[in-house]
């Protein structure tokens, strides 16, 4: 997770949690405690700020939301920060990919109205790839004005617009006009003020969102592994382009009029999701570790007895685990990270040693005289990477070879990570184009970049392989096919640039 970590953003984790009885004061009484503990499981996706939404009908301010930048422990530190019951409740953990460090970016966001149906909350995870033509078509031809430069408003006024466009201000015809409109990778969870519920996956399922049904409670999440934390059984997967409503205690499913077929982002396998989670069924713990075993199929060692796999924390443990399982050599921790130094973005490279330095700490004593087998999950800039390569090598490292479990990132994400541009990534400056679409990848000149004996990359089709099951997934950041317009257009737009800056006009 060393390089993904680093220079990727990931927005963001969203929970809701519905009582299905408002008269149920006993579970009125246990949504907010479960609701902290649901961020506090998605706390990895998002560590720059928190927040929780409350609808409670008893009350005459109908929703309340408590919110602030930092870590959930902080946010919501004491039990006077939440209300002692609801009926309802909304969470967020987020992570930047737009807006900067300020409170009023943190979700979940509200739109106040006189009108209950019109009053809403709502939570969103991803990014939506054609929100400056939203903008411009709210702007002009409805008359919106806009104080924040994020897609989170554009959203909110989209789902304003929907509610008001509904005949029953309904939030299921709010969010298929939402789906008509947005081109992206997302989630979102609502409620109005009247005490209704719904959600709704991106059409191609390209973020992740789950739920789970009980006798006293319908929970949401973006992982499995927050129901799963508060005792949710049987959690499945919301489907894509799919609209799921709860009212009076029901609980209603709506397919969009247009689906088209799955594009999962890989990423979310790779690194983002918890590795006790599931992602459209499949198990993330076995999907890496799967790759890892994979990867050891193409290995060929002349001396196991010297040879020492290390995974760079935390993310690789599975796939390192299994890599050198299959080989019969040992596994270590020759790298220990420092879990309570946060994510760090800086472009001058002595500050970028200094935090490599302050963040991880190599082990000399396992790692001396050893051929080291560094298990990565992803390369995307290589900063970081670089920078404990070089810290093996003084201690002592024989040799280093790269194993990386994805393969090269070849182009940006318009979906909800936040990746460098084209020139920024480091395997298009060492990748062959046919037209704008890369074809192959000189792992050789980048092993040498890197300073490393060897380098391989799992491609594709083995990731695929890896989830042991019929998987489609996203293939924009790895071969720059996109699964929709605004995410095609913008690559066009960026791989354009990347050829001017790299094949200046003479």
């Amino acid at each position: 997770m060393s390089d993904i970590a680093n220079e990727c953003f990931h927005e963001c984790g969203v929970i809701a949690l519905i009582n299905r009885d408002p008269d149920d004061q006993d579970t009125g009484n246990l949504l907010p405690e479960y609701s902290v503990n649901m961020l506090y499981q998605l706390q990895h996706r998002g560590q720059l700020a928190a927040g929780l939404s409350f609808f409670n009908n008893a009350l005459a301010t109908k929703i309340k939301i408590f919110k602030n930048n930092g870590l959930v422990s902080s946010v919501f530190n004491s039990a006077d920060k939440i209300p002692s019951s609801a009926d309802m409740i909304l969470g967020h953990t987020r992570y930047a990919t737009s807006g900067v460090n300020q409170i009023d970016f943190v979700q979940p966001y509200e739109m106040r109205h006189p009108i209950l149906s019109n009053w809403f909350s709502f939570a969103f995870n991803g990014n939506i790839a054609n929100a400056p033509e939203l903008k411009k078509m709210l702007m002009e031809q409805y008359g919106y004005s806009f104080i924040y430069d994020n897609d989170t408003e554009i959203l909110m006024h989209i789902l304003a617009l929907g509610i008001q466009k509904s005949a029953t201000y309904s939030l299921v015809d709010a969010l298929t006009f939402a789906l008509s409109q947005l081109d992206g990778g997302f989630s979102i969870v609502i409620m109005n003020a009247k005490g209704e519920f719904a959600a709704t996956r991106d059409k191609h399922g390209i973020r992740p969102l789950t739920y789970a049904i009980n006798s006293h409670m319908f929970g949401f999440s973006s992982e499995t592994i927050a129901l799963d934390s508060i005792g949710f059984g049987s959690i499945k997967d919301v489907q894509p382009g799919e609209i799921v409503s709860c009212i009076n205690g029901e609980i209603h499913f709506y397919n969009h009029t247009e689906i088209p077929s799955k594009s999962l982002c890989l990423l979310e396998l790779v690194y983002f999701s918890n590795a006790a989670s599931s992602f459209d069924g499949v198990s993330v713990y076995c999907f890496r570790s799967n790759s890892g075993h994979i990867m050891a199929q193409k290995e060929d060692i002349e001396d196991k007895n010297n040879a020492l796999v290390i995974p760079i924390p935390d993310s690789s443990k599975a796939a390192a685990d299994s890599f050198a399982y299959t080989l019969g050599i040992p596994c270590m921790e020759g790298i220990i990270r420092n879990r309570y130094v946060g994510r760090t973005f800086i472009n001058d490279s002595k500050d970028r040693k200094d935090t490599i330095d302050l963040k991880f700490k190599v082990l000399p004593e396992i790692v001396a005289g050893k051929d080291i087998y560094l298990i990565d999950d992803s390369i995307v800039r290589g900063s970081t990477l670089k920078g404990l390569i070089y810290k093996l090598r003084d201690a002592g490292a024989k040799s280093v070879h790269l194993r990386i479990m994805s393969p090269p990132i070849v182009a940006p994400c318009f979906y909800g990570i936040n990746m460098p541009t084209v020139s920024e990534l480091i395997a298009p400056n060492y990748s062959t184009y046919e037209g704008d679409k890369p074809v192959s990848t000189d792992t050789n000149a980048i092993s040498k970049e890197f300073s490393v004996e060897s380098l391989r990359y799992l491609t594709f089709d083995e990731m695929v392989q890896s989830a042991e099951k019929e998987m489609i997934l996203c293939q924009g950041c790895t071969k720059g096919i996109y699964p929709t317009p605004s995410g095609t257009q913008n690559y066009k737009i960026a791989v354009d640039k990347f050829f001017k800056k790299k094949r200046p006009k003479t």
